[in-house]
């Protein structure tokens, strides 16, 4: 359980055992020694002891087991990778759990396909869960995958809590609260924690950690810090007693549970000018599970949490309850198997739009990992891995936005050999998704040139925000460069035509459809001509044989156009206007182009248009478009110009 080991054996409080700081002795007294240090989850204490032991005696299953758990569960995965190798060799001692354990620290180091082997081999030694065993394996499938992919963030190290455990933090003033490890006796090495403010120097220095002024410190362990958005309530984790000795026949007095641990509780203070109020325990605290780690909705009216109180999906679950008041919730709700897993779910974060936690069990790279939800009517669903930098083969956990999106702060552990937890920085880099097509005549396929495109973000409130705009080139084409994790709107106007406007969701954004569903469809787009009374249309590509009123196949792509667009345009009526150039006689070529028109129009009402709907009309060369009324004098591209049809609106 990562940074859940807080949990307290009252009877480890009633004074100094013999056996945690043994001045001598044989490797018996030290194994006894670490025994008991590691049932009071004092592992740094146990972890000298058993080492002591192992200097003194012959190594065996027991001890060689017991160094190995303690490095694990002080999160120092590379010493315990080590000792888990060696007792793998006590092959017919080692119990299903220590398999498990062993796979799960391969992937902390990267070895993933060995980390399938001995999943398999735990799931053999377990019963045989083949369908279980299947899911672990695709988690290191997934992970060799995507370890290298590329970052669309940088992360940067800060220098808060460097070599320390970090149990969760939140913005708070001009900076974060944290949890900061107290000072404790020589020869203690466990340490408990305090809440402290860390002010922002600049956004990778903090100035030292200051506690919180009031009330608000208990004996032991303050963490997981959540603000109402107000910043008035302050909800966190701590243990639910402050007593510092333990009496068997006083038990009740204490909260406690029937084994004498004290257990982990959210509770509540208040803010009064600075100083905060002695903390009050949520009702849903218990002294027979464990709630941790809150977070406030952003509308101040939900908290989330975690817990492993029964009817979960395993190890620690996220929970979200109303808040009535200070200390009274409704009740709890599981967020169900779509966020849960059978492993540990924990530190969640919420914002306006999305869900953010960390997960054993999710698709990950080693340790927790932070996962991102959308949050769809009030639910989060459809989790996917942040991938890198957010995350790598250790924990990470417990990040913070700042209100841009594109900053924040995580927590891992990467780069400590030992355990220690580092607060990370990140921004966006500079990664960017160009957008681009072409706009051309639903009728004549022709490219347009200087169609209006405009780009406007989708802001926050769902409001369109202009960008920038431009203006299709000679070949219809637009281009913009956009950010991918960012919605937009484009819109699309010229003269004429009818304009359209297209919604282009972020990138990774599971929904239908897509971003490259939408640019997809802008490649090309068709622009349909505006039906409006005597707007015209150019055909410059329909062609006759020469001298003659017979289409040439090579037209009926475009007169196939023209079906479709009126079949799609049922109330259209146009006339079939055909133009010849000034070769020839004027008599002749408006009869020339009488006979195009009519051939036109025939087509169309052989692919089903009624001839009510058009008027061929013939205008030779009465309405050229330029001056060339002695052909002769013209370039064949300058007549050619002349030589056309046109749908002009009725």
């Amino acid at each position: 359980m990562r940074h859940l080991c807080f949990i307290l054996l009252l009877c480890a409080l009633c004074g100094q055992v013999a056996a945690q700081s043994p001045a001598s002795g044989n490797a018996a007294y030290y194994l006894k020694a670490g025994d008991e240090n590691f049932n009071l989850y004092k592992y740094n204490e146990a972890l000298d002891n058993y080492l002591e032991a192992y200097k003194k005696g012959t190594p065996g299953f027991y001890l060689t087991q017991q160094i190995a758990k303690s490095y694990r569960l002080l999160y120092d995965y590379q010493n315990a990778l080590d000792w888990y190798g060696r007792l793998y060799s006590y092959k017919t001692d080692n119990s299903p759990e220590n398999l498990k354990e062993y796979a799960q620290l391969l992937k902390n180091g990267e070895q993933y396909d060995k980390a399938v082997e001995i999943y398999r081999e735990y799931a053999l030694r377990s019963g045989g869960n083949e369908i279980l065993v299947e899911y672990f394996a695709s988690t290191c499938v997934w992970a060799k995958q995507n370890i290298q992919a590329a970052a669309k963030y940088g992360a940067y190290p800060t220098n808060i809590a460097k070599g320390k455990l970090h149990l969760g933090m939140t913005f708070y003033n001009n900076g974060l609260m944290v949890s900061v490890p107290k000072s404790s006796g020589a020869d203690e090495k466990t340490v408990y924690y305090n809440l402290a403010y860390a002010k922002s120097l600049d956004t990778l220095n903090f100035a030292k950690p200051e506690e919180l002024d009031g009330d608000v410190h208990a004996t032991y362990y303050e963490a997981g810090p959540a603000l109402s958005p107000d910043g008035k309530i302050l909800y966190y984790t701590r243990n639910s007693t402050d007593a510092s000795t333990y009496k068997p026949k006083k038990a009740s007095r204490y909260s406690i549970d029937k084994n004498g641990s004290s257990n982990l509780q959210i509770y509540s203070s208040r803010n009064n000018n600075g100083v905060w109020s002695k903390g009050r325990p949520l009702n849903v605290s218990s002294l027979d599970y464990n709630c941790v780690f809150p977070c406030v909705s952003t509308d101040g009216k939900t908290l989330y949490f975690c817990s492993n109180m029964p009817g979960g999906a395993g190890g620690y679950d996220i929970y979200k309850a109303e808040i009535i008041n200070d200390t009274m919730l409704g009740r709890p709700l599981n967020l169900g198997s779509e966020i849960n897993t059978i492993e540990d779910d924990l530190y969640p974060y919420v914002t306006k739009d999305h869900f953010y936690y960390s997960s054993r069990g999710k698709n990950g790279f080693g340790g927790l990992d932070i996962q991102k939800a959308q949050i769809v009517n009030g639910s989060a669903v459809n989790p996917m891995n942040m991938g890198v930098p957010f995350n790598s083969s250790k924990d990470d956990f417990s990040i913070l936005f700042k209100e841009s999106g594109r900053q924040g702060y995580f927590v891992s552990n990467r780069e400590g050999a030992h355990g220690g937890d580092i607060v990370w920085y990140f921004n966006k880099l500079m990664l960017w998704d160009t957008i681009k097509g072409t706009v051309i005549d639903r009728i004549t396929a022709h490219a347009i040139e200087g169609v209006k495109v405009t780009l406007y973000e989708i802001d926050a409130k769902g409001n369109k925000v202009f960008v920038k705009d431009t203006l299709t080139d000679q070949s219809g084409n637009w281009l913009f460069v956009t950010d991918p994790e960012k919605a937009y709107r484009l819109a699309f106007q010229f003269n004429n035509y009818d304009s359209k406007e297209f919604y282009i969701p972020e990138k990774d954004l599971a929904v239908k459809p897509s971003r490259r569903d939408v640019v997809t469809m802008l490649n090309p787009l068709n622009l349909y001509p505006t039906v409006k009374k005597d707007n015209v249309v150019k055909i410059d590509n329909i062609y006759f044989d020469f001298d003659k009123a017979t289409i040439r196949p090579e037209s009926y792509t475009i007169l196939d156009n023209l079906v479709n667009f009126l079949k799609e345009n049922a109330g259209a009526r146009i006339e079939l206007s055909a133009h010849t150039d000034a070769a020839g006689n004027d008599k002749y070529n408006l009869k020339l182009s009488d006979g195009r028109a009519k051939s036109c129009f025939d087509y169309l009402v052989s692919k089903g248009i009624e001839p009510g709907r058009l008027v061929p009309k013939g205008y030779g060369e009465t309405r050229l478009l330029n001056n060339c009324k002695d052909a002769k004098k013209c370039s064949d591209a300058e007549n050619q110009l002349n030589r056309r049809v046109e749908v002009k609106f009725l």
